[in-house]
């Protein structure tokens, strides 16, 4: 399930269109976005997405949904300091960011490195916790999740790299 924060509560991105609620510029569109080859074809070149995620079986679902919607993984890091490194040396056009890492990290370090490069991502977790400012708005697919909602939120980033905010 997608989810969006408004006004501090966090709100699915399906509820939110079925009671016809405003969504951030950034997610407009989305909503209605093909599949991601059709997104992708509008790009006219192939979209790469980093993955920090330290649970290997989840990275590999999250890589196959990628690969399914036409992209290039980089990474995975399990590491803040992996995915910082590969921020800096490899394409990156969108990003999927597990909050909590392995030895007690959190992303936000990565997170606030894309909003400076105007790289956007989305968090996964299963992480229940309030998200950090200025993070309380960025979108959220919850742990478990499925591959529908997991492409939904693939397109919603391929979106995102075509009309930034």
């Amino acid at each position: 399930m997608i989810l969006l924060c408004q006004k501090r509560k966090v709100l699915s991105f399906e509820y939110a269109l079925r009671n016809e609620w405003p969504l951030p510029e950034c997610w407009r569109g989305a909503e209605n976005q093909g599949g991601g080859e059709a997104a992708m074809g509008s790009l006219g070149r192939v979209f790469t997405i980093l993955v920090v995620e330290d649970h290997s079986v989840i990275a590999l679902e999250i890589e196959d949904a990628v690969r399914r919607n036409g992209g290039r993984v980089l990474g995975p890091a399990v590491r803040v300091s992996e995915a910082l490194a590969l921020i800096e040396t490899g394409p990156c056009d969108a990003a999927l960011l597990d909050i909590k890492l392995g030895h007690g990290e959190t992303v936000y370090a990565v997170a606030e490195r894309l909003r400076a490069k105007r790289i956007p991502f989305a968090f996964v977790t299963g992480w229940d916790g309030d998200f950090a400012e200025p993070y309380g708005d960025a979108p959220v697919l919850r742990k478990p999740f499925g591959e529908a909602e997991l492409d939904r939120c693939l397109r919603m980033l391929i979106h995102r790299m075509l009309h930034p905010a």
